[in-house]
């Protein structure tokens, strides 16, 4: 073989190799979707994809915390929403044994019902969620209120970070909700409404009227404190998820790869590698004619 053939032949096998490698980075691009699988293919893109792969992980942490957070803080509302209807109820019964229609019997016989009404509002009081008893404080191990309606728990908030330096409190106070720390004991105010039922007193059960009015309203500002936690947890998860549909294009935008750009190179680079063969054929050819 001449110098000239030899030079000419090496052209054209690196040719082949070179039209060969775009062939098979092209064949990745259309299956895998990918422009950059591999740091080397794109250095600056890699970078800023693992930086906005780091934001997305993230993003996800806080949404997992708002999602575990949230339930409790939900069904906090619904329990206060149904300890207002059992307030509710007991001011039926006050308005009802404070009648001069009513006998002692039939007082006592409300009292029966009161003494049950108490024994579903301490169950609320005591409702646990998924990280623990939902007003107990930072105690949620351990039922916030005893047998007779006291509190035993504490009155710390219990926070959370939902975003980056933003910290949310997503508990409600089992102390201000139920006790004097929030103006009235619930718990109290239903046992006098009881004793004064099962003694027959009406003056004192006419008293319960007006504290009853008062319980209702310290449990309504406890649900609605309880719905505005909620709320807030929602707004909060909303902007996490429009920021991470924003990621997740930035991301696409520097590694994917435009689908029928894509097949449109791989198109190219077989047609390449298809001429290359044929120049090669026909030089080998030219080549076994020329030595025959």
């Amino acid at each position: 073989m001449r110098i000239a053939d030899s030079t000419r032949y090496d052209a054209v096998k690196l040719g082949i190799q070179t039209a060969e490698q775009r062939q098979f980075r092209a064949s990745q691009e259309a299956s895998s979707g990918l422009r950059v699988s591999a740091p080397s293919d794109d250095p600056v893109a890699a970078a800023q994809a693992v930086r906005t792969s780091g934001a997305a992980a993230r993003i996800d942490a806080y949404r997992a915390t708002i999602r575990t957070v949230r339930g409790d803080a939900e069904l906090t509302e619904s329990s206060l929403s149904q300890a207002t209807d059992i307030v509710g109820r007991l001011k039926e019964i006050a308005l009802q044994g404070a009648s001069g229609n009513l006998n002692a019997s039939e007082r006592a016989d409300l009292s029966i019902e009161v003494k049950q009404l108490k024994d579903a509002m301490l169950a609320l009081a005591n409702q646990k969620g998924s990280q623990g008893y939902l007003f107990a404080g930072s105690k949620t191990d351990a039922a916030p209120f005893d047998a007779t309606g006291t509190f035993v728990a504490d009155d710390v908030d219990r926070r959370v970070e939902i975003a980056p330096n933003v910290v949310a409190t997503v508990s409600t106070s089992g102390a201000k909700t139920f006790t004097a720390a929030g103006g009235r004991d619930i718990f109290a105010d239903i046992e006098a409404l009881n004793t004064a039922l099962s003694t027959n007193d009406v003056t004192g059960v006419q008293a319960t009227v007006n504290t009853l009015d008062t319980d209702s309203r310290q449990l309504i500002a406890a649900r609605v404190d309880a719905g505005l936690k909620v709320a807030r947890l929602d707004t909060s998860d909303n902007a996490h998820q429009e920021t991470q549909l924003a990621l997740s294009k930035q991301l696409q935008s520097l590694v994917a790869v435009d689908p029928a750009a894509a097949y449109s190179n791989f198109v190219q680079a077989n047609q390449a590698v298809d001429q290359a063969l044929t120049v090669s054929k026909r030089m080998l050819d030219t080549l076994g004619n020329r030595l025959g």
